[in-house]
């Protein structure tokens, strides 16, 4: 998906490891659990606390 690159993406610039977000899977506002891995590899993470759906990269 890559809107969730691109946030990926900023997250990294910005340095900021975790957020919540609008969940792309189910559309539930603010149910998105997102972490990268800043400094280490850059991998990302998320899960919805709504649908269940998530992903690690």
């Amino acid at each position: 998906m890559p809107a969730l690159n691109d946030l990926r993406q900023s997250m990294i610039e910005t340095g900021q490891s975790s957020r919540t977000e609008d969940c792309p899977f189910c559309g539930e506002v603010g149910t998105l659990s997102v972490s990268v891995a800043i400094g280490a590899n850059n991998h990302m993470s998320a899960q919805c606390s709504k649908c269940g759906e998530g992903f690690i990269e």
